[in-house]
């Protein structure tokens, strides 16, 4: 049986190195196997063998027998695809958010310098290069603004209940959205104290 992974490549020859040819037909057996290539020239002709392995080449005279085990394996076809390498995603976690608390009633006055503001925090995240904010006022449309830090300041909004939510923002990456929070806003007006004027003539 002669296989593709055959470590010798074989030829006959006309005759032995030196003589005559000597009568008769040739019969040869080849067994490749994981413990090399043997040739057992069966045959009354003489056989060249030149294994594929750095080595010289062997002559067989009829009815011997050789064993060519001392070269590596030779195979043939396409090298093997090596594994792929996994490459890590980068992801992000997302805030836990601070204050105000869930279910917390904020109370908020109005000054002179206008309507009160709400201040929102979280947790830093590392790798966040801002954070995206959330919020909704009575489940009233969505609206979102950007935080460079751990903490944001709402505009001036109406009393109600507010939900809000964060997510970290960073190089190619964006995190879950945070666990969600509401708080109750209420706004008190300002009081103006006028006296009636005194001292009238």
């Amino acid at each position: 049986m002669i296989s593709a992974t055959s470590l010798a490549a074989l030829m006959f020859v006309t005759g032995p190195p030196a003589g005559p040819e000597p009568s008769g037909s040739a019969s040869l057996t080849i067994v490749v196997d994981d413990a090399g290539t043997r040739v057992h020239n069966k045959g009354s002709s003489w056989v060249s063998v030149t294994p594929n392995a750095p080595g010289k080449t062997t002559v067989v005279s009829p009815g011997a027998k050789e064993d060519f085990t001392g070269g590596p394996d030779v195979q043939q076809g396409p090298a093997p695809t090596p594994p792929p390498v996994a490459v890590a995603s980068r992801t992000l976690a997302a805030p836990s958010l601070q204050s105000p608390n869930d279910g917390e009633k904020v109370k908020l006055k109005t000054t002179d310098k206008g309507p009160g503001q709400v201040t929102l925090t979280w947790t830093p995240v590392a790798g966040a290069r801002e954070y995206e904010v959330e919020y909704t006022v009575d489940k009233g449309k969505a609206i979102s603004l950007r935080a460079a830090r751990a903490e944001a300041k709402l505009p001036p909004i109406p009393s109600g209940k507010v939900a809000w939510a964060v997510r970290s923002v960073g190089e190619g990456a964006t995190s879950e959205q945070s666990a969600r929070r509401w708080f109750e806003l209420q706004t008190e007006d300002i009081k103006l104290d006028v006296k009636p004027p005194t001292g009238w003539k």
